[in-house]
């Protein structure tokens, strides 16, 4: 009976150890940013009503004064975010409308082309990349170390954990 109570008091004095030393290692697994891991945000920010009124009331001006106007061909915007999609055969896109996989296979210069086209903010990554089951290791190193060389940072680029369809 004192064998049982002392290996529960030992087991519980472990995990309370495990917990407590995790406080001091809050980065440990997360990965270096030389290779794909997940980026963790914890910022927060907050809004006051004041501020939501005043973006809508110009959200609603710059409407009535753009519907006024006349209609001219506009150059197509850069993306805020760029979906990468890896697999077998290379690089794809997704819409970002439709939320569909682009067919065609992108040559990875092209890719590094429009992920330096994204606009850079403070609400999240500028590039997610995602991973099909038949990706290759080598299209993802090749795209982690061009995305590195092109001067985009670990926090503007996301890797996406889960296989996607």
């Amino acid at each position: 009976m004192k064998m049982g109570r002392t290996l529960g008091v030992v087991a519980t004095g472990g995990i309370l150890f495990g917990l407590w030393i995790s406080g001091w290692l809050k980065g440990f697994g997360l990965g270096d940013s030389k290779f794909p891991g997940v980026q963790v945000s914890t910022q927060q920010t907050k809004v006051s009503d004041e501020d939501v009124d005043q973006t809508l009331s110009k959200t609603n001006a710059s409407t009535t004064l753009t519907s006024s106007t006349e209609s001219r061909p506009e150059t197509q915007a850069a993306p805020q975010v760029l979906d990468i999609i890896i697999d077998d055969a290379g690089y794809h896109f997704r819409n970002s409308q439709t939320y569909a996989i682009e067919p065609a296979v992108i040559p990875l210069d092209q890719v590094i082309q429009q992920a330096l086209l994204t606009t850079p903010s403070n609400e999240g990554p500028r590039v997610k990349i995602y991973r099909k089951a038949s990706s290759r290791t080598s299209n993802e190193a090749r795209l982690s170390a061009a995305l590195a060389e092109a001067g985009l940072k670990p926090v503007d680029i996301y890797w996406h954990p889960a296989v996607t369809e």
